[in-house]
């Protein structure tokens, strides 16, 4: 079982977190990393905190690890590069954004982002066309990790990602292919989804199924591969 798969609360979840990050940087400290340079454990420590913890969890775990500035170096590899989705528009001032990559002006958008193809990791649940889904926020916390505690009735907020990239999708809609086009669009308000955990999060040999009704969804550009949705659970 992955040890993923044996988080169940928040709690939990920031304290694996604290953990992994705290090794990785006792390691990076022995090895004498270069600052924003990878080493081994770190894409699986990112992937863990893209995964145990929705926008608000993961803000609050990214201002108490920058209080330390040991990790300033270790951002861009364990966190990925600015700006970050989980930020709000006042955090801008954090942090040089250039100082985790060359190329970032801002470590905050001015605007609700969305997720990037690199802030889902392997997300939450795939669906039968396909598209990773990613829990974001819940309309009632429930302490749990994001991918549990989903009630009849909930609503909760989903980054989906298509399968293709967006070239695909342009490539797709000018040759006019019609074959597999489920995988090339997002899901629209009133269809009916069927998510299956992600296998990295299933503690068991079955399959864990949520049920849920698209209420309504924005996409992230023109062409995008990555849209959000409002879904309710259950249907």
């Amino acid at each position: 079982m992955n040890e993923l798969a044996r988080i169940s609360t928040t709690t939990e979840a920031v304290s694996y977190l604290d953990t992994r990050f705290k090794r990785q940087l006792s390691h990076s400290e022995q090895e004498k990393a270069p600052p924003n340079t990878a080493i081994a454990g770190d894409s699986s420590a990112k992937a863990a905190f893209c995964a145990l913890l929705m926008l608000e969890d993961q803000r609050a775990f990214f201002l108490k690890l920058i209080s330390d500035r040991r990790y300033w170096p270790r951002l861009r590899s364990l966190v990925g590069s600015p700006p970050y989705v989980f930020l709000r528009p006042g955090d801008d001032g954090l942090l040089n954004a250039s100082g985790i990559h060359k190329q970032r002006v801002h470590m905050a958008s001015s605007e609700t982002r969305m997720s990037s193809a690199s802030d889902f990791g392997f997300g939450h649940f795939r669906d039968a066309q396909q598209r990773l889904y990613k829990v974001v926020a819940k309309k009632r916390p429930s302490g749990s990790v994001p991918w549990l505690g989903l009630t009849s009735g909930e609503r909760v907020v989903v980054d989906v990602k298509l399968k293709h990239t967006k070239r695909d999708i342009k490539d797709a809609v000018l040759r006019g292919r019609t074959e597999h086009r489920e995988q090339l669009v997002f899901p629209r308000p009133g269809d009916l989804l069927s998510l299956t955990l992600v296998r990295q999060l299933n503690p068991s040999d079955s399959d864990v199924i949520v049920h849920a009704v698209v209420e309504c969804g924005r996409q992230k550009a023109q062409l995008a591969s990555i849209a959000r949705l409002v879904l309710k659970i259950g249907g």
